[in-house]
């Protein structure tokens, strides 16, 4: 559906995002790059739930807008 397709299209986006983070904080102390990882693997495991169900979690997209968001500004501080 439509609307599966746009969720999985933002969380590969996400997926990116988090990637970026952890390579440019990678060697960086002041910054957890293990939960960075584990938000990584958040992503791949919701993508392939989705991909599995063809269904969307409420709870899920939640906790993207609140992963996006964070990721977001740890990029600010690199740009």
């Amino acid at each position: 559906s439509p609307k599966v397709e746009g969720v999985l299209s933002k969380l590969k986006t996400l997926k990116n995002l988090i990637i970026l983070n952890i390579s440019n904080t990678e060697d960086k102390k002041n910054f957890d790059t293990e939960e960075y990882k584990s938000d990584r693997m958040f992503v791949t495991d919701t993508i392939f739930k989705i991909n599995a169900s063809n269904s969307i979690d409420k709870d899920d997209l939640k906790t993207m807008n609140v992963l996006y968001k964070k990721h977001k500004q740890i990029k600010q501080l690199f740009d």
